[in-house]
């Protein structure tokens, strides 16, 4: 969860209470995070990852061929966005030998933690697992990165590593090919990031190396708890399959358990994601086992992985009529929150819906969340956001000014004070340049007090760069014209 620090604090009782007596919509206005040379450098700044710290400190990590090589690279704000590092920290230490990219971070306390992939290794242009880390809040880094996936010639491919951590360790999932077909594992560390398993534990249970086991996503619980899902082909279409451990990683269960619906391998499911508070976790999904649309599927856990029961729908449109795709989901407390994007009106919508318990009941129908006519444009890739006072958010690529069809995007953001039951009449835009004209895309949102706060890539200079904006939660981002 999300926590106010003492630094934004201040700021915001600065802004809000102090030198305003109204607030303004753009604490900041957009600010480009990266220092990846010049606005029309032609550098590719791509895939933001962020996470949000218990002081308030925000991290992202992204990569871009600033280089000529695509390298990992680091900034941070402890302000709410005030300030940013003046020059932004390359975190793959091979320096321009190889490509790195795919960043994934999680920050505890005062550590950040980031993992990607890297091609450094070998001769055959194989991915490898790299890590790093800082103690002190992202100022100072390991002088050298660290390999996880225990193949130092870069003999297999080792891809989308997914890390969380918790007070009791970082844990880090990928799948690779060192066995034949790609298979799904976990490295841990204890001891914040020094030691690791001197070998990654394998987390499917099907013989190794004999089917397609993939995009893994991992939750902890703060106890040495771990469960991971991911894409499993080894019945011919993919199902959703999940593992999980008791203690810290070292083992997991003798038989991993298919959670989608249907004959295993008579219908494509994908897209796995994870949510969990405490021993109850969740998985969700989209999938074709309903009819020639795709359904969203969750399924829970109430005692930290070990037993699961059937899946159930969050939609309330009938079974394989629309397309349903790409949930977000998040869990506090007996709340669990869903949202999705659908077709039932033509274009994507992204919808919402809430359960009380689990999935055991439901609060009315499912609400759509963005506010132009239904259907009209597409809505989509929407992620969620439940904080811990109440307030919900979720924030999508938004395709309603895209007036020349050419592909172009906005962000939009939507909110609820009241732990979603009800939401905004209006939604909200993010990026503050000339809306349709640019594409902006991997967005992520935070909260504290009453802003939120936005990273995404976006690409309003012709190729992309990394931005940030802070807005009072019901405000929008204001385009201001340049003076001719």
């Amino acid at each position: 969860m999300m926590g106010t620090s003492a630094g934004i604090s201040w700021l915001f009782a600065l802004l809000f209470f102090g030198g305003c007596k109204e607030p303004v919509g753009e604490i900041f206005g957009d600010t480009r995070v990266d220092h990846a040379g010049t606005a029309d450098a032609g550098i590719e700044a791509l895939a933001p990852v962020v996470c949000m710290d218990e002081p308030g400190s925000i991290h992202v990590a992204w990569y871009d061929d600033r280089s000529g090589t695509r390298g990992i690279w680091y900034n941070r704000t402890r302000d709410g966005g005030a300030s940013w590092l003046t020059a932004d920290i390359r975190l793959d230490t091979a320096g321009e030998a190889a490509d790195a990219v795919a960043p994934s971070i999680a920050c505890v306390a005062n550590r950040v933690y980031v993992v990607w992939e890297d091609r450094r290794d070998g001769e055959l242009d194989n991915a490898n697992i790299r890590f790093n880390s800082s103690d002190d809040r992202g100022l100072t880094w390991l002088d050298q990165d660290l390999a996880l996936d225990a193949d130092p010639e870069g003999a297999g491919m080792s891809l989308a590593p997914q890390i969380q951590a918790d007070s009791s360790g970082v844990y880090v999932a990928w799948y690779d090919n060192r066995n034949g077909a790609y298979d799904v594992f976990l490295n841990v560390s204890t001891d914040g990031g020094e030691r690791w398993f001197d070998q990654p534990v394998r987390v499917d249970t099907d013989d190794r190396g004999s089917a397609y086991s993939a995009s893994p996503v991992v939750a902890v619980d703060g106890a040495g708890s771990v469960v991971v899902a991911w894409e499993d082909s080894r019945d011919g279409l993919s199902d959703v399959y999940v593992n999980s451990s008791s203690d810290y990683g070292q083992t997991f269960g003798s038989s991993d358990v298919r959670l989608d619906l249907g004959e295993a391998g008579s219908a494509d499911s994908f897209y796995p994601r994870l949510a969990r508070d405490g021993a109850h976790v969740y998985v969700a999904w989209h999938d074709t086992a309903s009819g020639f649309g795709r359904d969203i599927y969750v399924s829970h856990s109430a005692d930290g992985g070990g037993t699961w029961g059937s899946a159930f729908r969050p939609e309330t449109a009938p079974e394989g009529n629309v397309d349903a795709l790409y949930p977000s989901i998040a869990a506090y407390g007996s709340d669990l929150h869903v949202s999705w994007q659908d077709d039932r009106s033509g274009g994507y919508d992204v919808f919402y819906r809430k359960s009380p318990d689990g999935g055991a009941t439901w609060e009315k129908e499912e609400i759509r969340l963005d506010r132009d006519t239904a259907g009209l444009s597409h809505s989509n890739r929407a992620r969620l956001l439940v904080h811990s006072n109440g307030t919900v958010m979720v924030v999508w690529e938004d395709h309603r000014s895209d007036e020349e069809g050419v592909g172009f995007n906005d962000l939009y953001y939507n909110f609820s004070s009241d732990a979603g039951t009800t939401w905004s009449s209006g939604d909200f835009r993010v990026n503050g340049n000339r809306a349709g004209t640019a594409y902006a895309v991997n967005a992520w949102s935070g909260h504290s007090g009453n802003a939120g706060f936005f990273v995404w890539a976006d690409g309003r200079f012709g190729s992309a760069d990394i931005f940030f904006n802070a807005l009072v939660l019901g405000e929008s981002a204001v385009y201001t014209a340049p003076e001719e």
